[in-house]
């Protein structure tokens, strides 16, 4: 656009100091000492207009002649980058397929000239992680850090996650916190850090850690609850004494203490230190606020002085729910224990023709064994033992948790 006004603004002047010059044609005159020219006004114009013209053409020419070396430089830049895209494409396209070598090869070879030589480099490790060449795989990870160390988060993350998938889990423990130390509060640094810990089997960690995840939602209610039970029923088995388990459940927050899992732990460890009153006390009082299965049994294996209490409670939530075979088999063991036994044949004869359970069946041969009726005890355990049997092969069938695998 600015060549076409240039152009027009010429031709204009021209036209004009034509029209002028077939007027009052005119002559300039140039004297230097001795020596004059007498030229025409319009041959006058044209020989200066074309030696501005010409000035200006060898100006540019000058110009782009000492553009030229990093013109050159940034075209061969545009050209290598460019390269490097189609390379990091297909290298993370050979990634996808499986074909690990092949992408390692395009992948390092992308990030040499790369704009983001570290997703080229993180991609390599991955794919070097694949060969099971840890070595390559570390190196990898390390150039990474080094162009750009502003992502050490990131790669730190990238590099524990390998190594976890590498069985590497002492190195992969040590990646994880010193990354913790950049970054205290990152939420996917906490769910690795809990899911190595109890891979580890590091109960006293993990219990630390409770709190923090509950509270940055790192992990879902589901997962936080086994990293719960996990954790603090290791540390009650381990109570050597009975106010030691006490301070030990005292010290847990109100979410984990109404943990129907974790009660019942703490009602084994009372029951394990001679406590079975205050066991029955707690397990009573959670099944009165919230009803579980599983706690009802346990409430059934109890072992007290006076079962009568027990009994009596358990009777009462029976006439609410009379076909519950988990809470007739309870209250049939707790009349067992008491000597009611024509009541506790009664209630787990019941509870097994409801749904039979390996703790209903055990029960009910105990019972036939302390009546001295041995052929009654046999047939039960035999039923028992085909009943497990069939669960264990019924579980052997399902098909596997892909999370598990």
């Amino acid at each position: 656009m600015k060549f076409l006004l240039s152009l027009f603004a010429v031709l204009l002047v021209t036209a004009l100091v034509a029209n002028l010059a077939m007027d009052e044609p005119g002559y300039v005159l140039l004297s230097y000492g001795n020596t004059s020219l007498e030229l025409p006004l319009i041959d006058f114009i044209v020989i200066l207009l074309g030696v501005i013209l010409t000035s200006y053409l060898l100006i540019r020419f000058l110009a782009g002649l000492r553009k030229t070396p990093s013109g050159l430089k940034k075209y061969r830049q545009n050209q290598q980058l460019s390269r490097s895209r189609k390379q990091l494409l297909q290298g993370l396209i050979q990634l996808a397929e499986g074909n690990w070598e092949k992408a390692e090869k395009q992948l390092v070879e992308s990030s040499r000239n790369s704009e983001l030589p570290v997703l080229g480099y993180l991609a390599a490790a991955h794919a070097a992680q694949r060969q099971k060449a840890l070595d390559r795989r570390d190196d990898y990870l390390r150039m990474a850090s080094r162009a750009d160390p502003g992502t050490e988060v990131a790669i730190g993350l990238a590099q524990a996650e390998l190594q976890i998938r590498g069985h590497q889990y002492e190195e992969a423990l040590a990646t994880l916190r010193h990354i913790e130390q950049k970054a205290p509060r990152h939420r996917f640094v906490k769910k690795l850090l809990a899911r190595l810990y109890y891979r580890l089997r590091d109960w006293e960690n993990l219990g630390k850690m409770i709190p923090t995840l509950e509270k940055l939602k790192a992990v879902p209610d589901e997962e936080l609850q086994k990293f719960e039970v996990a954790a603090h029923k290791e540390q009650l088995a381990r109570a050597n004494n009975l106010e030691a388990a006490r301070q030990l459940w005292r010290a847990l927050g109100k979410h984990a203490r109404n943990n129907p899992r974790l009660l019942r732990e703490y009602a084994s460890a009372l029951v394990r230190l001679g406590a079975s009153e205050e066991a029955e006390l707690l397990i009573r009082k959670s099944l009165n606020r919230q009803w579980d299965d599983a706690l009802m049994e346990a409430y059934g294996a109890l072992r007290l002085d006076n079962p009568q209490l027990a009994i009596n409670q358990a009777s009462a939530w029976l006439e609410k729910d009379p076909k519950n075979p988990v809470l007739l088999a309870a209250l049939g063991r707790l009349s067992a224990h008491a000597g009611l036994w024509g009541k506790a044949r009664s209630l787990l004869t019941e509870s097994i023709s409801i749904q039979p359970t390996p703790h209903a069946y055990k029960a009910l041969a105990e019972l036939h064994e302390h009546l001295d009726e041995p052929e009654e005890a046999k047939a039960v355990c035999e039923a028992g033992f085909k009943l497990m049997l069939d669960l264990f092969s019924c579980r052997d069938s399902e098909p596997p948790n892909p999370d598990q695998t």
